[in-house]
This record gives C-alpha cells, structure tokens and sequence, in this order.
C-alpha cells in the first residue's frame, strides 16, 4: 500500500521506539483491515454532518440516546457516542483503535465543528490529548498530559 503508516511504540528505555504494528488476527476485517487517511475522515464527518450521504432523518435517529431494557436511556446511539445532554448542542465521537493505531471522530453537529485524531503510536497520553482537544473545543479548561508512573520507572531500572 502506498504511503502506508506503520505503528510502533516507545521502548522500555523510554527513548529508542520500536515497530508494533502486527498482530496474528489482522487479517480481520473492519477495525484492523481498514486503512484510511485524514483528508478521507474528513469527508466522510462533513458529509455525515452536512446530511449528503446518509438523511437528516436517519442520522437524527442514529445520534439519539439510545433506550435500554430497564428504560434508562444510554448514551450510545448507532455507534456514536452522544456527549451532549438532550438540550445542549449534539456533540458526537466514535473512536476505534487496533495495534498502535487509534482514531478519534468529535463532530459538533449543531455548531458545525469537528476535529480527528490520529496516531501510529501506543502512547499512554491518547486519551488524555482526546479529553484536552475536547475541552478546548468547548472552551473548557484542559491539562497538559502527565508521565506515566511506568515511563519514569522503567528508565530508572535500565
């Protein structure tokens, strides 16, 4: 595949980085067997949000809490998470991972943002820098990612 991205990780030295990128069941298809790229993602959140591909009605539906056998409603709907409360603006994400790779999908519906994160890197700090993209969106406070306790530990023992 052309261009394609490999993943790797940090090493235990916490300074060289080393290749993780297979797994035995990557021949599995659909998380680990889908390649795509930024500008792709991209089209593919303006579309949805833009209602170009798939109708208002559907996506509507799709993005509504779901309902749970107890009554109780669920934040999960169609396989996007609903960050919102019912009456504030509909803040959606879906995120996906495999190996060293993860995606991360924020569309502001109704105020008509969104960004993508992605990485080729098992770093521990993924979803701390998902919490602060997030919060800066929504002009909340955010922190800068901390060390990891393992990160410190494992330089000191080599």
């Amino acid at each position: 595949m052309t261009n394609r991205v490999f993943g790797y990780k940090r090493a235990l030295n916490q300074v060289d980085f080393v290749e993780n990128d297979y797994n035995l069941v990557n021949d599995v298809r659909g998380d680990g067997g889908t390649y795509s790229t930024l500008n792709d993602l991209f089209k593919w959140n303006q579309a949805l949000a833009n209602y170009t591909i798939i109708p208002k009605s559907y996506l509507e539906e799709t993005w509504t809490f779901g309902v749970l056998t107890n009554g109780k409603l669920t934040n999960y709907g169609f396989g996007w998470v609903i960050q919102s409360k019912l009456k504030e603006p509909k803040v959606l994400n879906h995120s996906g991972g495999w190996v060293s790779f993860d995606t991360y999908l924020h569309t502001a519906v109704d105020a008509q943002y969104s960004f993508i994160l992605l990485t080729n890197n098992s770093d521990e700090n993924y979803g701390s820098i998902e919490n602060g993209l997030s919060n800066i969106m929504a002009n909340k406070p955010y922190h800068i990612p901390k060390l990891q306790i393992e990160s410190l530990m494992s330089k000191k023992n080599l």
